[in-house]
Order: structure tokens, then sequence, then C-alpha cells
């Protein structure tokens, strides 16, 4: 799934700066929409895959697989930069608002950092 997840952010590196440069809206019939719903779905995923995955624990020198545990540690930090990356702000925002909050889009390339 790593491996998934990087070809997936390469994609969001490339496209979501050209999104911003070039395109105002993209009409949800487009092959570009779709493709971005795609993989929005896949990061969902991830999300939830997130609180299914086991950790290692350098503190206690084991894998940590009790899930509480691992959604406590999610949650403490990254949970919360994948859902500001994954907000849909243009469906927040309707009309002109929604064009000026077009640069939002750039959090999705938080997932960067991860």
């Amino acid at each position: 799934p790593a491996g998934a997840m990087l070809i997936l952010v390469v994609y969001v590196l490339f496209v979501t700066p050209f999104e911003l440069a070039f395109v105002s809206k993209v009409p949800p019939t487009s092959g570009l929409f779709v493709a971005n719903t795609i993989v929005e779905a896949c990061f969902w995923g991830d999300v939830l895959l997130q609180f299914n995955t086991g950790l290692y624990s350098d503190l206690q020198g084991k894998w940590v697989v009790d899930r509480k545990s691992i959604a406590a540690h999610y949650m403490a930090f990254w949970f919360w930069l994948d859902c500001v990356s994954l907000l849909p702000f243009e469906a927040m925002v309707r009309g002109k608002k929604a064009e000026n909050l077009s640069i939002l889009r750039l959090a999705r390339l938080l997932r960067l950092f991860k």
C-alpha cells in the first residue's frame, strides 16, 4: 500500500499546481474530476487503514498492535493532517467565494510530509 500511496501523492504533487494555474472549475464529467475523486477515495481508504496498521515502538522495543494505542498515536498528529488535506473546500463554499478558496487545494500537498 505504501507504494500505491506514493504514486497517488506524486499525482497530487503534479496535478494540484496544474489545476490551480490552468483550471478554474473541473466539470464533474471530466476525466480530471474522476481521477481526483478516485485519488481522494484512496486517501480516505488510507485514513481508515491507518487505524488498523500496527506500528513499531522504539520505547517498548516491539510492535504495537492494540487498536486503541494505534488510534491514539495516529490521532495525535497525522489524522488531523490527513483530514485537512482531504477537506472538500469547494463543496463547503459556493459561488465566487469558492474560486477564492481554490488556493486551499494546496492543503492536499500536506500529505507529502507523511
